[in-house]
């Protein structure tokens, strides 16, 4: 490891196994440390063995900024251990599904001989070129140090090959031009096997790149699609219903032209959940806060509509059985976040008229408690242990709706006449005794609610 003229500058470097051992420390400080772009590490190995199979390539190839600091020289016809690790496979069957327990390269590869170099950062398209030089390997490792020696004193005046073939045939594209060129520049001639293999695994990682999911590429649109949701709340708000029972009772065009913007959001945040989680990344590491915020407006606006097409179906116990790992993840994320005091979201406001409820999975305790009046109301009275049980869950409920409203973490829709929560309420204050008294009777019985949308409502 050392610093280059520039003190910001980090380059860690080594040969042949201190090329892994390089490799492994540059993630470990990418992983470990916040490290801007600017003063990024390079690793720079030498004869380096591949370190990781195809999950691990995979992890790091679509995490382009780890990606780029990985460069890796080979002397392709003088030193064998950087295809050691490189599974033997028959060229002849084109078979371009590559086994996930091989060895995988990864970041960009620098492959030399006395007659050039060529580079590449397609790891289907290393793994071939590296296996298809026959290797003069001497196994002694001095004379693979000067081998690499010599190639970084004679680097600067070698041509990285983008120049004209040799091969005595028309080259009908660019694409068959440039395998040509990098077969020639590493000394095989007229592999036209290879040729014709190293074509089909460019094409296919081009298209792959041309696929690839950027989130920030749709991030307009998805603004659009939160924007309809909004908008559906204040005209939900507007006929006393709110979004979640307007939604959950489906009575109008209106209420199913939201359903595809729903789809559309939920495939957007769910691949950014994967593909987050794809980063190799110790274990609590997360969206910077700019996605976390968003993914956090979206799990709290569009997880109520999961709950009531959940509810709507016929379900129970949605946090246990339904509910989707992508919200799982952006709620544990947010919550580390906060932790480590690194982004909070601040729900107590002085106009909680216009918040999104705080707990995306409040509906979902809402649908429960409504469950168990039903069941606490057709119970038979000789059942006294689940009376009692069912009893001291709706208390325990009161006790979380109150500690809601304490925070100013609920939305005042809860208490739109048409809403499922104040059903739940009607049904509730039926089964209760005359005498039952809690923080949350008090509230709703005094009418308390409406000053709540103000924040002016002082709460203890």
């Amino acid at each position: 490891m050392q610093c280059g003229r520039n003190s910001n500058s980090l380059i860690v470097t080594g040969h042949s196994l201190g090329g892994s051992v390089a490799s492994l420390f540059t993630l470990w400080l990418l992983e470990s440390l916040d490290i801007s772009l600017a003063k990024r590490p390079l690793c720079l190995t030498f004869g380096s063995p591949l370190v990781g199979d195809k999950g691990f390539q995979q992890a790091i190839s679509q995490h382009p900024p780890w990606n780029s600091c990985f460069l890796h020289v080979a002397a392709t016809s003088k030193d064998s251990i950087p295809r050691l690790f490189i599974a033997p496979h028959d060229l002849n069957s084109m078979d371009l599904d590559s086994k996930s327990d091989d060895y995988k390269p990864f970041g960009t590869f620098l492959l030399c001989c006395e007659d050039g170099c060529t580079w590449s950062d397609n790891p289907e398209a290393v793994s071939e070129l590296l296996m298809a030089v026959e290797t003069e390997d001497t196994g002694n490792e001095e004379w693979t140090i000067n081998v690499y020696s010599r190639i970084i004193e004679q680097l600067e005046s070698m041509i990285v090959r983008k120049g004209i073939s040799q091969v005595n045939e028309p080259i009908l594209n660019s694409l068959r031009a440039g395998t040509t060129l990098q077969i020639e520049a590493i000394r095989i001639r007229n592999e036209q096997l290879l040729i014709k293999k190293l074509e089909e695994l460019e094409e296919i990682c081009m298209f792959n790149k041309g696929k690839a999911f950027d989130p920030a590429k749709k991030l307009n649109v998805i603004k659009i699609k939160m924007a309809e949701l909004e908008w559906y709340k204040k005209v939900a708000k507007a006929n006393e219903t709110g979004y979640y029972d307007c939604y959950k009772k489906q009575l109008s065009r209106r209420d199913r032209d939201i359903i595809k913007h729903k789809k559309f959001l939920t495939k957007y945040w769910k691949e950014v959940v994967a593909q987050n989680e794809r980063k190799p990344q110790k274990q609590l590491v997360y969206l910077r806060s700019r996605w976390l915020y968003a993914g956090t407006t979206y799990r709290r606006m569009v997880e109520p509509l999961d709950i009531a097409d959940y509810y709507r179906d016929g379900g129970s116990n949605y946090v246990t059985n339904g509910r989707s790992h992508h919200y799982i993840k952006l709620e544990q994320w947010l919550e580390a976040d906060e932790k480590q005091s690194r982004f909070r979201i601040d729900t107590k406001k002085q106009n909680v008229d216009v918040i999104l409820t705080d707990d995306s999975c409040f509906w979902a305790n809402v649908e429960e408690a409504r469950q168990w009046c039903k069941t606490l109301k057709t119970a038979d009275v000789g059942m006294i242990s689940e009376r009692l049980c069912l009893r001291q869950k709706l208390m325990e409920f009161e006790v979380y709706v109150m500690e809601q409203i304490k925070k100013y973490a609920v939305s005042s829709e809860i208490f739109l006449k048409g809403s499922s929560f104040m059903q739940w309420w009607k049904e509730y204050e039926m089964l209760i005794e005359p005498f039952h008294n809690s923080p949350l009777t008090d509230f709703i019985r005094n009418c308390k609610f409406q000053q709540y949308a103000s924040g002016c409502l002082a709460l203890s």
